[in-house]
C-alpha cells in the first residue's frame, strides 16, 4: 500500500473522489487527509515498535563535542542507565551534567526512528490507515455511528500489530530472567 492508496481510502470514506496525486495547494479534504495520515504515522512510530527501534546504535560527538539529532529520530535513550539524555534544540543534552558537551568517543543508544508511511510494514500501514480514517471521518463528518463502526476496525488492526510485534521480537518466557528464578523452585 502506498500513501496515495491510504489517502484515497480516506477520501472515499467520506464520499470524496480519489485523486491521482498528493500535490495540493489548497486547504481542502485532500490536505486535511494528508495531515491526518502524517500525524497518525508519527504517533504510531513514536510508540516505539520492533520495526523502528534500534538498540546499541552508536552516536558520535562532532569536533565541538556535540551529538546532533536528525529529524528522523523520535526518541534517543542512552543504553547506560546512569547516562540521562534528552533531545533539545537538535542536539543530545546530558541531564546529569547539565550540558550539550559529550566528552566520549561514542554513546551507545536506543533510537526510535520516524518512518514515512510507505516504509512501514504492511500490518502497521493498515493500522495507521484505519486509525487515520476514523480520525478523518470524525473531523469531516462527525457521525457518531461511523465512529463506533471504525473504532472496532481500529482495535482489530491494533491487535494485528501486537501479534506482529510479538512475532518480530521472538518473545519467549524462558528467556525471561525473572521467570527463570521462579522456575528453579
Amino acid at each position: 500500500m502506498t500513501k496515495l492508496d491510504a489517502i484515497n481510502y480516506m477520501l472515499i470514506s467520506v464520499g470524496e473522489p480519489p485523486v491521482n496525486s498528493l500535490e495540493t495547494e489548497t486547504i481542502d479534504e485532500l490536505s486535511i487527509a494528508i495531515q491526518v495520515l502524517d500525524s497518525v504515522t508519527r504517533e504510531v512510530n513514536s510508540q516505539g515498535w520492533n520495526y523502528n527501534r534500534e538498540y546499541n546504535f552508536k552516536l558520535y560527538p562532532d569536533v565541538d563535542k556535540y551529538i546532533y539529532i536528525t529529524d528522523s529520530m523520535l526518541q534517543v535513550d542512552a543504553e547506560d542507565p546512569s547516562v540521562k539524555t534528552v533531545m533539545r534544540a537538535g542536539k543530545l543534552y546530558d541531564k546529569a551534567n547539565h550540558t550539550f558537551i559529550w566528552d566520549v568517543d561514542s554513546l551507545s543508544c536506543t533510537i526510535t526512528w520516524d518512518y514515512i508511511f510507505d516504509d512501514l510494514p504492511p500490518v502497521v500501514q493498515e493500522y495507521v490507515k484505519v486509525r487515520a480514517v476514523r480520525i478523518y471521518q470524525t473531523k469531516i463528518l462527525g457521525d457518531p455511528q461511523l465512529y463506533q463502526y471504525n473504532i472496532q476496525d481500529e482495535l482489530d488492526a491494533k491487535v494485528q500489530i501486537q501479534v506482529f510485534e510479538t512475532e518480530q521480537q521472538d518473545v519467549n518466557m524462558f528467556d525471561n530472567l525473572e521467570y527463570n528464578e521462579y522456575r528453579r523452585y
